[in-house]
């Protein structure tokens, strides 16, 4: 039973065919009633358009006429052609007239069209030069029983070799990346060899069973590459190598001659077929820790982007990274910070993170002391992908000495890169690295092997879970996506070998903390007198990570037991004499004698103190003293008062310096003298507008003005002290924003003093703060633009961290935007730097309620993981054009109220934006700070969903590049 499209058709007018546009009018017919007309001058895809718009014609009822179309190489768009009627012959004598197009070398494929039949009229073509009489035109004569037309032989043809001879190939594919040998006989004829002068090799990349020589060609847009050869008359062999080709890729290719332009005679080989080797596959993508515990880490990633082959599992290595024993800082030491590394970084190193050497054609001129920034991000990645697989297969692989230097035929897609390649030209297409698959296993899931610090799993998912790890331990995964064993092997290796990543991606991370696994036991205290007392201790079994110091703290305790306080606190260094022994000892001094004390040692890792942690604790007495030394020092107390009294007014006469009038109109001057002298502005070098001022800070006024640099004025931001107390505390802050170097923090030029005032001089931002951006916004912001400006704030915020700096008031109102929209954190007045990284507020002050973390309140603790909590409010801000945050909440104590019991913005945040924002934002604002991301977790999500344009500048000016780059 036939089907419609098998036995209906569409019938259509003839019509002349003059440009590309015409014919897609006759898309779909099968029928033309009337002349078919084709002529077409010019045009890039004139073959593919003619074939996909005429394929389909069966039968024309008048004549077809070609003519001058120079594009078309074949007629192979008119293969479904069935019937010529010839109602209306060209001429009065032609049915098939094709003549004077200049590129026209074949007819048809005649194995598919063997039925062509012209009812009335002649066939004749004239005037195509490449178009061979005896092995095209005289066949389809034969085929439709036209009479031989001598004149065909000498208008047709005379421009090409028209007696083509078979010549066989050979094909074999390299290990090499993308080659593949072609080896051919060379060929000979009965005439003179010298008209032949080389030899194309055409070659594609295809996925079909059987092409022809012409399919889908024209003279403009040919799907087939070429390269020449040129002859080697000594020779009997020919071989050459094609370099450039996509790995673990279907080819076609033949070989044709090239003759001088009066050869009658030439040889093309039939094409074959064949598949380039299968190469290392690039790094997974997107490798990240999606859980982790105490003693397990969940890791999960996607493929590779550049498989070069078929994946069948990855190798998952994780490896403990281990604290150097030998090495001890004594943290108890002014300067010795408590970093916190481990809690603040999750580091992710890739392919892309690794300097290699890219195509100068590839990239834009770096600012100085900047990276390159990329043109196109996908092509510095792969260029720096290639770099290291020729550096690998230089280091790894001997060289072999041949017989005569092999030309390399690069790709057109690869002509920039080899420019930039080693001088060597074998380099440029460097050998597949194998590694040697693990004896006597199979390749089935979750296979493991185990050093003594490293753990290998072989899984086919992009999910993998490793369990019985240490707690509070810093480990580094790599994983590597590997196609299937082989035993096509180099010599060098026995039993089975494997391609895997060259590069495999990495990350480090951190298993979660024990609770009170750091706790100290054996806690004694002995030799107990009347006013000295030793404490000793051993260190922890197994703490979160190295001791760093201990603390030990005394108080005084009341008989009800119930209240103590603390008299002392003394910090002690696991570094010493004792360090070797499993004990450590302080002795405790001018104690109270029959006093009940307790005694609490805390030992310090890296890891970050919660309210689940107990430290160890004894409670001891004093011993009393007896009754004569009661007596003794009864009597002694009067004398020693009368002599205190006497020596407190001698002292006070003594340096009591004489009243001096004091003139009301003198403000005190802040001390400069601790600034470096670089950091001192001269004031002929400052000039100042007399415009209104620009903004308001914590302290007083700030106007614009221009500092003077080399030879030009640039503009600047002037904060401008107006009272003693803030010209204090200007200075606290000039001295904090002059040691701060990043791009995404206001840079500070220095200090002026004049008229009695004191002078920060900034970096002017000239579209003001982040906050008023955000008001004046008509639209809300798309997603992409939401995640370039919180990349910067949160670079800002990671740099602070890293330092040890707690902001305290990061809002957007904070946040400075410059004329290219580059985002700047500033205002710094409540800026604090914490040895412990935490700052525990001794004294009343204002804060921005409605910004900071539950802890502020509730504890009096400011931590870089409370500034990610303001940071999850900036982002609201965003989100929200610039609202104020609790705006339900009239007062700030209802504010403070709220969130001190759990009261969050998160059931306002998920309709504001996509999901994984709104999540990510969320986990800012958990109530424990732990729980809370890093600023360098926050980046490293951020940046995949960033404009590509950005994260070019981003890769250039970040410190999150920048401390990786370090790292």
């Amino acid at each position: 039973m036939k089907t419609c499209s098998e036995c209906c058709g569409r019938s259509c007018h003839g019509l002349l065919v003059n440009t590309v546009a015409r014919a897609q009018e006759l898309r779909g017919c099968t029928s033309i009633n009337g002349s078919l007309i084709i002529s077409i001058r010019y045009g890039k895809t004139v073959t593919k358009e003619l074939e996909s718009s005429l394929g389909a014609i069966q039968r024309v009822t008048h004549y077809i006429r070609i003519f001058k179309t120079s594009p078309l190489k074949s007629l192979n768009f008119l293969q479904s052609l069935k019937v010529i009627e010839g109602r209306q012959l060209y001429n009065n004598k032609y049915a098939l007239f094709v003549h004077d197009n200049a590129n026209l070398e074949d007819i048809w494929d005649f194995s598919k069209n063997q039925e062509l039949n012209i009812t009335k009229g002649k066939i004749f073509f004239h005037g195509n030069p490449k178009l061979c009489y005896n092995s095209k035109i005289e066949t389809l004569l034969n085929l439709t029983g036209q009479e031989e037309d001598f004149s065909m032989r000498f208008t047709n043809g005379d421009k090409v070799a028209c007696s083509i001879m078979k010549h066989a190939i050979t094909l074999l594919p390299q290990k090499n990346k993308g080659q593949v040998l072609v080896r051919w006989t060379p060929v000979s004829t009965d005439e003179d060899d010298r008209k032949i002068t080389g030899y194309y090799i055409y070659y594609k990349e295809t996925k079909e069973r059987n092409i022809g020589h012409m399919d889908g060609r024209d003279a403009c847009n040919d799907g087939w590459k070429r390269e020449h050869v040129e002859v080697e008359h000594s020779s009997d062999k020919m071989e050459e190598t094609l370099t450039g080709l996509k790995p673990d890729h279907r080819y076609a290719v033949y070989v044709e001659t090239d003759t001088v332009a009066d050869a009658d005679i030439g040889a093309r080989s039939n094409i074959s077929y064949t598949t380039t080797m299968p190469y290392n596959p690039s790094s997974p993508l997107n490798l990240r820790v999606v859980d982790k515990g105490t003693t397990h880490m969940d890791v999960a990633w996607s493929p590779p982007s550049t498989p070069l082959g078929k994946i069948f599992h990855y190798k998952v290595k994780i490896t403990h990274q281990r604290h150097d024993e030998d090495t001890c800082q004594d943290f108890c030491k002014k300067g010795n910070h408590l970093s916190g590394k481990h809690e603040e970084s999750v580091k992710v190193l890739s392919e892309s993170m690794i300097n290699g050497t890219g195509p100068s054609s590839a990239t834009t001129a770096p600012p100085p002391n900047c990276c390159p920034c990329p043109a196109e991000p996908v092509a510095f990645e792969q260029d720096d992908i290639d770099f290291k697989s020729r550096l690998h297969s230089h280091v790894y692989l001997h060289r072999t000495r041949i017989s005569r230097e092999k030309r390399s035929i690069v790709s057109a897609g690869d002509v920039s890169r080899s420019h930039n390649s080693f001088s060597n030209p074998s380099w440029a297409s460097p050998a597949a690295v194998y590694t040697e698959y693990p004896e006597g296993r199979q390749a089935a899931e979750n296979i493991t092997s185990m050093s003594k610090t490293d753990i290998f799993k072989y899984t086919k998912a992009t999910y993998i879970q490793f369990t019985n790890l240490s707690h509070y331990s810093h480990y580094k995964i790599e994983v590597s996506a590997c196609h299937k064993e082989q035993n096509t092997c180099p010599k060098d290796m026995k039993g089975l070998c494997q391609l895997c990543s060259i590069v495999p991606a990495r990350i480090e991370d951190t298993t979660a903390k024990k609770d009170n696994a750091s706790m100290v036991v054996d806690l004694k205290v002995e030799n107990i007198k009347y006013s000295s007392a030793k404490v000793s201790w051993a260190p922890p079994v197994s703490p979160n990570g190295p001791v760093l110091k201990y603390l030990v703290f005394i108080s005084n305790v009341t008989e009800d037991a119930k209240h103590s306080m603390y008299v002392l606190q003394q910090c002690v260094s696991p570094c010493g004499s004792n360090r070797s022994l499993d004990k450590h000892q302080f002795k405790l001094k001018d104690l109270r004698s029959d006093t009940m004390y307790q005694v609490k040692v805390e030992a310090l890792t890296r890891a970050p103190l919660d309210i689940n942690d107990t430290a160890a604790t004894a409670i001891f007495t004093t011993e009393a003293k007896d009754s004569e030394d009661h007596g003794q020092i009864l009597l002694l107390v009067p004398v020693f008062l009368l002599l205190a009294v006497m020596c407190g007014i001698f002292v006070f006469r003594r340096v009591q310096p004489p009243k001096l009038p004091v003139d009301e109109d003198v403000d005190p001057v802040p001390d400069c003298s601790v600034l470096p002298r670089q950091y001192m502005v001269d004031p002929a070098s400052l000039r100042l507008e007399p415009e209104p001022p620009v903004g308001k800070g914590n302290f007083g006024l700030v106007l614009k003005g221009h500092l003077q640099r080399g030879s030009d004025w640039v503009p600047v931001a002037v904060k401008k002290a107006i009272s003693p107390s803030s010209q204090e505390d200007m200075m606290s802050e000039a001295r904090l924003m002059l040691e701060l170097k990043s791009f995404h923090i206001v840079h500070a030029y220095g200090v002026m003093i004049r008229s009695n005032h004191t002078y920060l001089v900034m970096e002017y931002m000239s579209k003001g703060d982040l906050l008023k951006y955000l008001r004046e916004q008509k639209t809300i912001l798309e997603t992409e633009q939401v995640c370039d400006m919180a990349l910067q704030i949160a670079d800002g915020m990671a740099y602070l961290a890293s330092k040890n700096y707690v902001h305290r008031d990061l809002a957007a109102r904070n946040c400075l935007i410059n004329e290219d929209m580059k985002i700047k954190i500033s205002d710094f007045g409540m800026t604090r730097i914490t040895e412990e990284n935490y700052y525990h507020v001794l004294r009343s002050q204002f804060f921005p309620v409605r910004w900071i973390a539950p802890e502020c309140f509730n504890k009096q603790r400011f931590t870089t993981q409370s500034d990610v909590w303001s940071y999850g409010i900036v982002l609201w801000e965003i989100l929200t054009n610039g609202r104020k945050p609790y705006e339900d909440l009239s007062t700030n104590d209802e504010v403070r109220e709220k969130v001190s019991n759990g009261h969050t913005l998160k059931d306002s945040v998920w309709h504001l934006t996509d999901y994984w924002l709104a999540d990510l934002i969320c986990r800012c604002w958990e109530s424990e700070d732990h729980d809370r991301p890093s600023f360098l977790n926050i980046i490293s999500i951020l940046q995949t969903h960033a404009s590509p344009h950005f994260i070019q500048l981003f890769r250039c000016k970040s410190f999150y590049y920048e401390s990786r780059g370090q790292e």
